[in-house]
C-alpha cells in the first residue's frame, strides 16, 4: 500500500499558491475555504491541472500525472481530516 505522506516527504512535494510554493505541512493551517489561499482553490487547480494533463485512460500514467494524483490525493485527505476535525469540536460542544 502507498504511503502518500512519505511519498511526499521523499519527493519534497510542493504546492504552488499566489504566495509562493508551500509544504504538505502548511496545508494544514491555511483556510479551508474563502480564503485566496485555500485547501478548496488549491483542489480545484490541482483537479483542473489533472484533467488537462490526462494524456490516455488506455496507456500507463506519466510522471507528470502521477505527481498530480499525489498531490491532489495529499490536498484532499488534509481536507476530509480538517472537516472532521471540525465537526469533532462542533460535536463536544466547542
Amino acid at each position: 500500500m502507498r504511503n502518500m505522506y512519505k511519498d511526499a516527504v521523499t519527493l519534497r512535494i510542493r504546492f504552488q499558491t499566489a504566495a509562493g510554493p508551500i509544504t504538505v505541512e502548511d496545508l494544514y493551517s491555511i483556510a479551508l475555504k474563502d480564503a485566496e489561499i485555500s485547501l478548496d482553490n488549491i483542489a480545484k487547480a490541482l483537479n483542473s491541472a489533472l484533467n488537462e494533463n490526462r494524456e490516455s485512460f488506455v496507456e500507463p500514467v506519466s510522471k507528470a500525472e502521477d505527481l498530480l494524483q499525489l498531490q491532489f490525493d495529499l490536498v484532499m485527505d488534509v481536507i476530509r481530516s480538517r472537516i472532521l476535525e471540525r465537526a469533532a469540536i462542533k460535536k463536544s460542544g466547542g
